[in-house]
């Protein structure tokens, strides 16, 4: 009888560190991302970011039709790791990790929309935000050969806290469109063969996001988003430069 492998496991090896999450949001920039590199940051690239940062440390997706469209391209990527949290078919020339992903409760969508709709600092936004954080594990898995995310840059969070960094830091989560040479865009690109709505950002990657945040902070990691006018509320937006 054949034996079963063990199952992969994120590896601690950026203990105390600093990680970059590099999403796709239209305002990135390929000089925000050299100052990461220039520092020594731990970079995570989210999708068609690995084109901008291929030695980054870290490719990750969630999204099958993504890695049908791109598995052909994959082999740019040339940092240490490739990791997807769907199961896909596998394509010679390169390996990828393959982590179970947490499953989204009915009732937690209803709590992440409510964040959403909420004003600062009001009663009902607070209630929003500790009715969603009932459900830590749908939000940020301590099962290192596991991850929760309702979003590509969410999961990235989460593996970098599987890493085990200090200090986690956004860039490109602009979580809205942006006029960028005349057009709207959701992306720094045009790569993607089938868009997402715009309500989804709002609705449920942002607020994600956001309690997923407050769990970190807790175990005293810090968050803070370096993309300017970002509408991820409920994290610190902060320049690039003042990071240390």
């Amino acid at each position: 009888m054949k034996e079963k492998r063990p199952r992969w496991v994120i590896p601690k090896e950026w203990i105390g560190e600093t990680a970059v999450i590099i999403g796709g949001g239209p305002t990135l920039r390929k000089e925000d991302i050299a100052y990461a590199k220039g520092k020594g940051w731990r970079r995570i690239v989210c999708n068609d970011s690995y084109l901008l940062d291929p030695e980054a440390e870290v490719l990750v997706w969630g999204d099958r039709r993504w890695y049908e469209w791109n598995r052909h391209n994959l082999t740019l990527h040339q940092g240490s790791y490739k990791i997807a949290w769907q199961d896909v078919e596998k394509t010679e020339g390169y390996r990828f990790h393959i982590l179970r992903h947490a499953d989204q409760r009915p009732e937690l969508r209803q709590w992440l929309q409510d964040v959403s709709r909420f004003d600062e600092g009001t009663k009902e936004l607070k209630r929003a935000i500790q009715q969603a954080l009932q459900y830590p594990d749908n939000l940020l898995t301590e099962d290192p050969g596991k991850i929760a995310g309702t979003n590509t840059g969410q999961g990235a969070i989460n593996v970098a806290y599987h890493f085990g960094v200090k200090r986690i830091v956004l860039l490109g989560f602009d979580m809205r469109a942006t006029k960028v040479d005349g057009k709207w865009r959701l992306q720094w690109h045009d790569f993607h063969r089938r868009g997402t709505e715009i309500s989804r950002y709002k609705e449920i990657f942002a607020p994600s996001i956001r309690i997923q945040a407050e769990i970190l902070r807790s175990k005293g990691i810090e968050i803070v988003n370096c993309t300017s006018k970002s509408e991820l509320r409920g994290i610190p937006i902060v320049s690039l430069e003042s990071l240390l």
